[in-house]
């Protein structure tokens, strides 16, 4: 199936499944949804019994090879080269996938909290298909369910296709025969809408604040009979008859931390330290209590001035008992030893500091600054290149410049503008690793013998370009996706050269009829072309032509020589 006709995928848990090959007597598909508790994550269980030889199963991008939970058969082969989907293949008609997944646009939820749940996205495939779908007949038995937790109760729900529903306990599921192209909608919500713990049913207070303690009815409880509800009271053991405030707490007049029944020193300063009693505190007993003394932690029995302070000769706010530097600048910054202060550490005081905010263990020059060893404007701590030679233009880093990123910097570099992602050798140009005058990226024969004369897609111009790897699926022209790669390559490297003339050939072993393989190879040799034209090669250089097994290069005896037969080439209409 092509790219263009997989299904924009209905969303949430049914993911398509596409025959391909077989038509199945029986299609037996049961897909089960275990919710989780949030309404929205969820594992999936698909399961699919036929009669078939092989089946494809597809699911969603994000959906990875490591996100699968559990495959069954364990043989099968996993494609991620769609944009929109991958790709299980299992040669069997049978087949368990589990992985989890999570509703995003598949849900709705309303001011209720009732969660809505549509299975289609509502876009209709080309070939009419929607919804849950099977190819090319419908499903024999088809089963869908979901298995919810305690906390969720399914209200309402229904399908576009007759069946049976069945409710039991938590879980709900829908059975059906002989149908196909599925949708269902189901409507369900929290048991508990305010988790408190009481379901709706019974909840007297349905809107209880999140995480409130309730009573049995589902409403605030006030535990202590302070008038303030335990969900506001900040003090939720108040002894009875106790005066509160708004927060349920005792009464501190001056705000200290001690209720006023206690206090005995009710006129406290705001922001006073205080002790047990409400009175404040002198830790240094010099006699000046905390919130006047200036020097709050004077050694005892030091004498102090009356803000609480000992003497301090130099004005820098150390005492002279403690001053190590007594002489210090006027008004110079200093550390609690009177000395001046180095904030960077690094050696040089801040007075003489030019740099002051020297990262901690740099090397730094009479001034404080960062050394440059190599004076590229980048200092040594920054430079993880800090041998830069003299003059040399340098990045944030210190490193000199590559312009074109290709690994070979700007002084060494002698094709200084190479294509991004280019492959250069040393001296920074493109290569050609057999030196036929082609680069790498367009030579469609990298490995030309030396002396050997070529065109502009560096293969020999006498011999004709055989497209090895350029395959077909069996009886048909379709390329197949590797083939396409290659030609891919091709495109490339034949773009822009319209001077040539090529013939596309396409040549098939003599097994069957002569006049049906020609035929074949007509069409495959056109199928090249067109790729070709799609992804850019000029339509006038081109031709298609079909020999069939008219030009074999080996023996059509053995498997060997016919799959050697069978090929495409290019071949040079001058020659």
């Amino acid at each position: 199936m092509s790219l263009s006709a997989r299904p924009l995928l209905l969303v949430g848990a049914l993911l398509a499944c596409l025959l391909s090959a077989n038509v199945f007597a029986e299609v037996v598909s049961e897909t089960l949804i275990f919710l989780n508790e949030n309404g929205r994550d969820h594992l999936v269980q698909r399961t699919m019994r036929t009669e078939g030889s092989q089946y494809d199963f597809f699911v969603k991008k994000k959906i990875d090879r490591d996100a699968l939970s559990y495959v069954h058969p364990n043989q099968y082969d996993w494609h991620a080269d769609d944009t929109q989907l991958n790709r299980l293949h299992f040669n069997d008609g049978s087949f368990v996938v589990m992985y989890p997944d999570r509703f995003e646009e598949e849900i709705e939820v309303d001011e209720n909290g009732v969660f809505t749940f549509n299975s289609w996205n509502g876009i209709t495939r080309e070939d009419g298909h929607f919804g849950s779908w099977n190819t090319p007949t419908n499903f024999s038995h088809y089963a869908y369910a979901w298995i919810v937790p305690q906390n969720i109760e399914i209200i309402d729900y229904q399908a576009n296709r007759e069946g049976e529903w069945v409710s039991r306990a938590n879980s709900l599921s829908f059975f059906a025969s002989d149908t196909n192209d599925l949708t269902f909608t189901i409507r369900y919500r929290n048991r508990d809408g305010d988790a408190d713990g009481v379901s709706n049913r019974l909840d007297r207070c349905p809107q209880t604040p999140k995480g409130a303690a309730v009573d049995e009815h589902g409403c605030v409880s006030d535990s202590d009979g302070d008038g303030v509800a335990n969900t506001d009271d900040r003090c939720p053991l108040t002894v009875a008859g106790t005066a509160v405030d708004s927060l349920g707490c005792d009464l501190d007049s001056d705000s200290d931390g001690i209720a006023d029944h206690m206090d005995r020193c009710p006129q406290t300063p705001a922001g006073a330290l205080i002790d047990r009693q409400g009175c404040e505190l002198d830790f240094d007993a010099d006699g000046v209590v905390n919130s006047r003394d200036e020097c709050a932690h004077t050694p005892y029995p030091r004498e102090v001035d009356q803000r609480g302070c000992e003497p301090d000769q130099d004005g820098d706010g150390v005492a002279d008992a403690l001053d190590k530097c007594p002489d210090s600048a006027l008004k110079a910054e200093v550390d609690c030893q009177g000395c001046e202060l180095d904030g960077d550490k690094d050696g040089v005081v801040d007075s003489k500091d030019q740099c002051p905010e020297t990262p901690a263990g740099a090397a730094v020059d009479a001034i404080g600054c960062e050394l440059d060893s190599d004076n590229d404007g980048v200092v040594d701590s920054k430079d993880q290149c800090p041998e830069t030679p003299a003059g040399a233009a340098v990045d944030a880093i210190g490193c000199e410049l590559d312009s074109d990123n290709d690994g070979v910097v700007d002084s060494k570099d002698q094709c200084p503008e190479t294509p991004a992602g280019a492959a250069v050798d040393a001296i920074g140009c493109e290569l050609d690793s057999d030196n036929d005058g082609v680069l790498n990226k367009t030579d469609l024969c990298p490995e030309t013998k030396p002396g050997t004369e070529v065109d502009a897609t560096g293969c020999d111009r006498t011999a004709a370009i055989v497209l090895d790897g350029v395959n077909f699926h069996t009886g048909s022209a379709d390329l197949t996706e590797e083939a396409k790669g290659i030609l891919d390559g091709v495109a490339a490297s034949l773009s822009g050269l319209n001077s040539l003339k090529l013939e596309v050939g396409g040549h098939t072993d003599s097994s069957g009829a002569a006049e049906l393989n020609r035929q074949l190879s007509q069409a495959r040799a056109e199928s090249v072309r067109d790729y070709l034209i799609d992804k850019g090669v000029a339509a006038d250089i081109l031709s298609a032509v079909g020999y069939g097994p008219d030009k074999p290069v080996a023996d059509n005896t053995s498997a060997e020589g016919r799959s050697l037969n069978r090929r495409v080439e290019l071949n040079r209409l001058e020659n």
